[in-house]
């Protein structure tokens, strides 16, 4: 290397040990972002995971009636009406399927008649 280019080197060198001293090391702990409970994503439970919940509480419930506590009745009753509501609302949502997008837009599945057809077949016929 020349002697221009080599000065230049070391005093860039020398400028990073400089400013590197002065910096005090950081600490890992410090750096992690202090999040709200708004940020902390929660879990969305499955309609399927919610009523094996309810099925549970049911047995619950039924183990518990039969020591002859009312506690039981009230667990069965509520595991029952758990699972019946929780099955009404995933029929209701099966009915309605999501909308399929490609790229940010709709997607239309649906047969598209017309030119198109008609201009698949003719490069077809073409082709013979």
């Amino acid at each position: 290397m020349s002697d221009k280019f080599w000065r230049e080197v070391q005093e860039i060198l020398e400028r990073a040990e400089r400013q590197g001293t002065t910096r005090r090391p950081r600490r890992t702990l410090l750096r992690i972002p202090r999040m709200g409970l708004t940020r902390i994503p929660l879990p969305r439970p499955t309609f399927a995971q919610l009523m094996l919940v309810a099925l549970m509480v049911i047995v619950l419930g039924y183990v518990l009636g039969s020591l002859g506590d009312a506690v039981g009745r009230v667990l069965v009753l509520g595991g029952l009406g758990t699972f019946a509501l929780v099955f009404l609302l995933s029929l209701r949502r099966a009915s309605q399927p999501p909308e399929k997008r490609w790229r940010g837009q709709p997607l239309d599945l649906r047969l598209q008649k017309g030119p198109r057809l008609l201009s698949w077949l003719e490069r077809w016929r073409g082709r013979r």
